[in-house]
């Protein structure tokens, strides 16, 4: 829950300069960053929903096999 208040507050400091004075990258090297970026947070976040989707799916098995 502490990381939600992170995120809260850095993107309440941040949104208004962002939108104010949008900055679009040029070089290679900084798209090639906001694309490392974006990966490794899909990237994160499917491990993490398949995680989730892999103890809900052993739980349920384990509850079916209980019940038979």
């Amino acid at each position: 829950m502490i990381y939600l208040y992170f995120y809260l507050i850095g993107a309440m400091r941040t949104l208004v300069p962002c939108l104010l004075d949008p900055v679009i990258p040029k070089t290679s090297l900084e798209w090639t960053m906001l694309a490392d970026i974006a990966l490794t947070s899909l990237v994160a976040q499917l491990i993490r929903w398949g995680i989730f989707i892999q103890r809900n799916h052993f739980h349920c098995r384990d509850r079916h096999r209980l019940s038979s």
